[in-house]
């Protein structure tokens, strides 16, 4: 199954990254242009150059990269870890919590139920614990919105997660 690929420019090389979803244990032989999740789950780091192959858990997502290099390029200039930023996922920055009174976020009969305290509209994204978005959609000042869920599992939700049973 072909993931989704990035391109990335570099100074000395340009990069493609794929997107690898993972269904079961991988293992990544060292010295391969392979990205692992890191144990803070936060970052997506380099596998090693030497040592032993890099062990991938089941349902643990990576990325593999391929370059192509530029004239006067040094081999060892690849990415050491893939770092995800901006407002695009609705992932990042400090996020209010339930006890403030700003933004509730709950389950309640297979519903996630968020609910809006804040004076500006805000975007909501529910992932599954695969990463695959569920729901995405801006959450107005005093608005209360219920997401039905299907399948019992584990969601996040704007960086809760959430046990739906």
């Amino acid at each position: 199954m072909a993931g989704v690929t990035k391109p990335l420019t570099g100074t000395s090389k340009d990069y493609t990254l794929t997107f690898q979803p993972n269904y079961m244990n991988k293992s990544l032989a060292a010295g391969t242009l392979s990205y692992t999740l890191d144990a803070d789950g936060d970052s997506y780091d380099k596998v090693p150059t030497t040592g032993d192959a890099t062990q991938v858990s089941a349902f643990r997502p990576y990325f593999t990269a391929t370059s192509t290099a530029k004239a006067n390029s040094s081999p060892k200039m690849a990415p050491q870890s893939i770092l995800f930023g901006g407002d695009y996922n609705g992932l990042d920055g400090e996020l209010p919590s339930g006890l403030d009174g700003n933004l509730e976020i709950y389950v309640k009969d297979h519903k996630i139920i968020t609910t809006s305290y804040l004076k500006e509209a805000t975007t909501i994204c529910i992932f599954n614990i695969s990463g695959i978005t569920m729901a995405n959609y801006v959450l107005k000042p005093g608005e209360t919105v219920e997401t039905p869920i299907s399948v019992d599992g584990v969601y996040i939700v704007n960086k809760k997660k959430l046990l739906v049973k």
